[in-house]
C-alpha cells in the first residue's frame, strides 16, 4: 500500500437560501466548489474553484447533509467519474463528513441516492472518544504538550487524578 502526504483544504457547505434565489445561490456555490465549466454565462472558465485548489490534494466538505440537493447530485456525478461534464479532470482526493448515519440521511431525504451509493462504497466509521475510553490519556497528554509549548508554559504532564476524571467523564 503505498501512502501519500496530500495537502488538505477544508470547506464548509453554505445552506442555500429558501424561495427564489435557491437556483442561483445553488449554482454560485456549486461554481465556487466545481468551477462554472458547465454553463455557457458565467465565470470565466479558468476562474479558481476549490477542487482547483486541492489539485494533488484533498478537500473536507464538511457536513454534506446541509449541501442542497442539486449541489449533491453534481458531486455525486464528479466522485463517481472524477471529471465535470466537460471533461475536466481531477486528482482530488474526497473526504466528506456527514453529521450523522449516512444510511439514516440518505433514508430521510437529506443526501441524494446517488451520493449515498457514491459514498457508501467508502465508509469510515469513527467511533467516538466515549467509546475509546483508552485513547483519552494519551491525548489528553498530547493536548497539555503541545498547548503548554504554545503557550511557552513549563508543564510535563497530567497527574493521575486528572487522568481518572478524564476517563470517568461521560
Amino acid at each position: 500500500m503505498r501512502s501519500s502526504v496530500r495537502p488538505l483544504l477544508q470547506t464548509v457547505p453554505a445552506v442555500a437560501g429558501m424561495g427564489d434565489e435557491r437556483g442561483r445561490e445553488e449554482n454560485q456555490w456549486g461554481d465556487q466548489l466545481f468551477g462554472g465549466y458547465h454553463r455557457k454565462e458565467g465565470p470565466h472558465p479558468r476562474a479558481m474553484c476549490c477542487m482547483d485548489l486541492a489539485e494533488g490534494g484533498a478537500i473536507l466538505l464538511k457536513n454534506i447533509d446541509a449541501l442542497p440537493p442539486a449541489i449533491q447530485e453534481r458531486l455525486a456525478r464528479f466522485l463517481h467519474y472524477q471529471s465535470e461534464p466537460a471533461g475536466v479532470r481531477r486528482n482530488v482526493r474526497v473526504i466528506a463528513t456527514c453529521r450523522s448515519n449516512l444510511t439514516d440521511e440518505a433514508a430521510a431525504g437529506r443526501i441524494s441516492p446517488e451520493l449515498a451509493e457514491v459514498l457508501l462504497q467508502h465508509v469510515i466509521t469513527v467511533p467516538s472518544l466515549r467509546e475509546r475510553k483508552r485513547d483519552i490519556p494519551e491525548l489528553a497528554i498530547h493536548f497539555v504538550r503541545k498547548h503548554s509549548h504554545r503557550l511557552n508554559r513549563d508543564v510535563e504532564g497530567l497527574d493521575d487524578q486528572a487522568i481518572i476524571k478524564l476517563v470517568a467523564y461521560d
